[in-house]
């Protein structure tokens, strides 16, 4: 558990001197908001805290764990928290269930407090919403629980203002409103899941959802929501109401805290990014100026609204990997967050293991440390290798020098080498797909996504030599396939939320598409779906060399082990316990090393090597020892010396 550290989710007391955040190993940490330094640490959980929610009137706490419990709190003197009661939420049942529905594994925030009595609304663990009654000797009395959101979780639950009513938010894409355990009313939004409704006036709400804008709702009125124009590039999972400033503010997956006219629901422009995916935010009633906000990347941000510059960070977890590639020799090279690359270099093979071993090294390049690669490539005949990153930076060169090759101005999303191993093919956030050649530095765009309100990121690409064949898929429910040269289309398949995409052969590709992988034979353009279900959505697969074994994993942490001509499942286990970016084989290179291990990587910060065995995946641990050389950042001097590579 390398990131046992990385912060989840956070709220504000009353008072808002404090703020209390929940980490991935079920910690609650007491935050001095003005100092922004960490006062107290308390295990609450064994499992991640994904909610904590403060009671606006009382001295309470309240977290919500994937351990299957909540826990209630006492907030005394200087903020230091006393127990008052835990209860599993498990195996609660709703009342309009016909049969006895199994727990499941949840992303759930929902989590709320009445404004001033001792109550509170949560979910289920099989994903309905119950409301419960707390006292201090810790007893909490179930008032009613109902299942509202059909065979999707319930993804947030709320007090109405000032009232007894509730407010579920669920994954499919309803908004219910709930007075006495009977359902009043029910809004939808889209087919999206419906992430937050924050307070605005009176009964009336703003809305978060995968639709990437805001909305708003009455919900004393049977009127259907009003929906902004969409702004966000990726799913928008929050928003949150200042009542002394009357300014509104969401974020995104897009890495970007915006603001949003509480009228118009219109964007009012970026107003400050981690550099990362954000969640949950928080402006200060008492300085309306300072913003806290969480990111994935697990750190809390303290920021000026007024500058948008960063005042205070607190971060210590690793910085996650996000993509490796194996070299012809063994080693391997890894990119993530940060300015560096880490270097896996192949030294040996345990004598009774036959796992590979390695020594790591990194190399520290003059780059943004708050951005982070993307999507990192070789071209075995060449030798290149080169790496995209979210500032839109491109660096190339080979393991003895790199060199920043261009920056597109967006953030790359993928990246593929062309049949001359000397030019690049590029995805970005801003829709498009361009040419980049490493030795002149020329870069060309080949397409513009026309969407609007505004062009939907180009998500995933891959590219075929063999035909000069371009696959890539945009944000949305279409992958295309182009011919490089021209871009004529060549087919078009059906897909949604495209992360991967991997040539077979000459005429056939995988993608992932949600939680399934899809066969496209490009010749006649039929599709065939080889795994049905892989719980979220996929965000890498791989084939051995064989083509025995289909590899994927997904972003609930899940690696799934499948035939690879029918599909069929054969084994399915846990990832690590933070969120997964990929996947690769470990090649034996003619050694004495099992020729059946892979590795996973990505939140952790490490690789991770696991092994087929009898069919089955089992678990070998983290690999890769620190090298003997420093690995501390490099001097101003050191840099200078960096060679430049040639791509002649």
């Amino acid at each position: 558990m390398s990131n046992a550290r990385r912060y989840e989710c956070f709220c504000v007391d009353a008072t808002e001197q404090v703020m209390f955040a929940g980490d991935i190993a079920g910690r609650i940490s007491t935050i001095d908001i003005d100092s922004f330094l960490v006062v107290r640490h308390g295990q609450a959980h064994c499992g991640t805290i994904h909610a904590l929610t403060a009671h606006p009137t009382l001295p309470y706490l309240a977290a919500l764990s994937n351990d299957r419990t909540i826990s209630i709190w006492r907030i005394g003197d200087d903020a230091v928290l006393t127990r008052v009661g835990q209860a599993s939420i498990r195996d609660l049942a709703c009342t309009n269930d016909d049969a006895a529905i199994a727990p499941i594994f949840s992303h759930s925030v929902a989590l709320g407090f009445h404004d001033s009595k001792r109550r509170i609304v949560t979910r289920t663990g099989n994903g309905g919403t119950v409301e419960l009654e707390f006292d201090d000797d810790g007893t909490l009395t179930q008032r009613w629980a109902l299942r509202l959101h059909d065979d999707w979780d319930v993804q947030m639950t709320r007090f109405v203002a000032g009232g007894d009513g509730v407010l579920s938010a669920g994954r499919d894409a309803s908004l219910v409103l709930v007075e006495d355990g009977r359902e009043i009313r029910r809004w939808r939004f889209g087919d999206v899941v419906a992430h937050w409704a924050e307070h605005l006036s009176g009964s009336v709400y703003l809305v978060a959802s995968d639709l990437g804008l805001a909305a708003k709702v009455d919900i004393a009125s049977d009127s259907p929501p009003q929906f902004g124009v969409r702004f966000a590039h990726d799913d928008m999972e929050f928003l949150t109401y200042n009542r002394t400033s009357r300014r509104a503010f969401g974020t995104s997956f897009d890495r970007n805290v915006y603001e949003v006219d509480p009228v118009t629901l219109a964007s009012k422009g970026v107003v400050y990014s981690p550099g990362y995916k954000c969640v949950w935010a928080k402006t200060l009633e008492r300085s309306p100026s300072i913003l806290l906000v969480q990111s994935r990347n697990g750190g809390l941000y303290k920021a000026d609204l007024s500058t948008g510059e960063t005042i205070a960070v607190i971060k210590d977890v690793p910085d996650a990997l996000w993509s490796v590639v194996v070299l012809t020799d063994g080693d391997m090279l890894a990119a993530g967050e940060g300015d560096f690359l880490v270097h896996y270099r192949f030294c040996d093979v345990g004598e009774q293991s036959r796992t590979q071993v390695f020594e790591t090294r990194r190399i520290v390049l003059p780059m943004a440390a708050e951005s982070y690669t993307k999507r990192i490539v070789y071209d075995p005949a060449s030798g290149h290798i080169a790496f995209g990153r979210t500032d839109g930076d491109i660096w190339a060169g080979t393991l003895d020098a790199f060199d920043l090759v261009t920056n597109l101005g967006s953030a790359i999303r993928d990246l593929a080498f062309d049949a001359s191993g000397q030019g690049l093919v590029a995805a970005t956030e801003d829709g498009r797909i361009v040419a980049v050649d490493i030795a002149t530095r020329l870069a060309v765009t080949r397409h513009q996504d026309d969407a609007q309100p505004f062009a939907r990121a180009i998500w995933a690409l891959a590219y075929n030599p063999i035909h000069d064949l371009l696959a890539y898929a945009p944000f949305g429910t279409t992958l295309h396939v182009v011919k490089l040269a021209d871009f004529t289309p060549f087919v078009t398949a059906e897909c949604a939320r495209v992360k991967r995409i991997r040539w077979i052969d000459a005429t056939t590709l995988l993608y992932g598409s949600s939680g399934e992988i899809v066969r496209l034979d490009v010749s006649t353009g039929e599709t065939t779906t080889l795994v049905a279900r892989m719980q979220n959505t996929i965000e890498d697969f791989i084939w051995d060399r064989g083509r025995r074994y289909l590899l994927a994993i997904s972003y609930q942490c899940t690696i799934g082990l499948f035939d690879f001509d029918t599909g069929a499942p054969l084994d399915h286990v846990r990832d690590q316990i933070d969120y997964a970016k990929g996947l690769a084989w470990l090649d034996p290179a003619g050694s004495d090393a099992y020729p059946m291990d892979f590795i996973t990587w990505g939140r952790s910060g490490e690789c991770h090597l696991y092994r087929i065995h009898n069919e089955r995946i089992v678990a070998m641990g983290p690999i890769g020892r620190p090298s003997a050389e420093a690995l501390a950042p490099l001097r101003a001097d050191d840099l200078a010396r960096i060679p430049t590579p040639s791509f002649a």
